[in-house]
This record gives structure tokens, C-alpha cells and sequence, in this order.
């Protein structure tokens, strides 16, 4: 396994049945007035390891991105984070950006605020996503042809939060 900021990630998991190695850590840090605060630490898996941000968007393949929460965070800034996130990626010559607003919607009953500790697993598939967040069953995020991309996108658009996961 691998450790970033105190907090262990598996070399390898299997999630819906393929195998997925880890691809890289990251931190999250957000900078409040002067100071950088550790948002949370991040471990991305793929089917076989990259470092290419226009591949792993775009090559159709299971992709987990894994949390852990160093920090606490309000479901409001969470959700803020998101739709901040969407905005910023979301490359409208590639993607049908207008399935954001969609998307946050239904993100938004998924959410509650993140306390240190807590856990979110973000699987990419094809086309839809599924959420675990904390202890609460698995979500499937459904309906939208770019739904997966653009949630993707989140984390290997042209600004993305974390720059460690390849």
C-alpha cells in the first residue's frame, strides 16, 4: 500500500470485477486567507497506469478515485467545490456542458458535509458514476451521455485541484 498525509491507499483493488492499480496520490489544499488548508487526500486507480490527463478522461475504461476527508468541510462548500470544479473543466468542445446543472442536481442529495475521516469512492464508468460516500450505499449517477467525463474532468480538465494523481 501507499501513505500520503497519514493515510494508507491499497497498491491494487477490484471494483465491478476488473482489477485497478494505483495511479497516484494527491492532496487537496485550498488556501483560506494565507493558509493553505489539506482538504483531503486523494488516491486515483486505473486499469493499467497513466500519465497522460487527455487518456485517462477520455479512454472510456473504469477509472475509482478515492477520498479521505483531512478536513472538515459544510455540504454547502462541498457542493460549491463541485460546481466550482465543473465549471472550470468542463470544455464545452468536448463535452455537453450544459449536463452540469443536471449533474449538480444530482449530486446534491448525495452530499452532506465530510468530517475528517470520512471517505468518498468515485467509480468512472463509460458513462455513469458511482458514488459511496461514507457509510451510505453506493449511488448510481445515471442519465446524461457525459456525465462520467465531466465528473472526471473535476480532477484532469485543463485546471485541475490536484496535480500528484498521474
Amino acid at each position: 500500500s501507499a501513505m500520503i498525509q497519514d493515510v494508507s491507499f491499497p497498491d491494487t483493488l477490484t471494483t465491478n470485477g476488473k482489477k485497478l492499480v494505483l495511479n497516484g496520490l494527491g492532496v487537496r489544499t485550498k488556501k483560506v486567507v494565507f493558509v493553505k488548508i489539506k482538504v483531503y487526500a486523494a488516491g486515483l486507480y486505473l486499469e493499467e497506469k497513466s500519465n497522460q490527463r487527455e487518456s485517462i478522461l477520455n479512454d472510456g475504461k473504469l477509472k475509482r478515485l478515492d477520498m479521505q476527508f483531512l478536513h472538515d468541510v459544510s455540504k454547502e462548500k462541498l457542493i460549491h467545490a463541485w460546481k466550482e470544479a465543473f465549471e472550470n473543466n468542463c470544455e464545452s468542445s468536448k463535452l455537453d456542458c450544459k449536463q452540469v446543472p443536471v449533474l449538480l442536481d444530482k449530486i446534491n442529495p448525495i452530499v452532506d458535509e465530510a468530517k475528517v475521516g470520512d471517505r468518498i469512492q468515485i467509480t468512472f464508468l463509460p458513462s455513469d458514476v458511482v458514488v459511496k460516500y461514507k457509510d451510505q450505499p453506493e449511488k448510481i449517477i445515471t442519465g446524461g451521455s457525459d456525465f462520467s467525463k465531466i465528473m472526471l474532468s473535476a480532477w484532469f480538465g485543463k485546471t485541475p485541484p490536484d496535480e500528484d494523481l498521474l
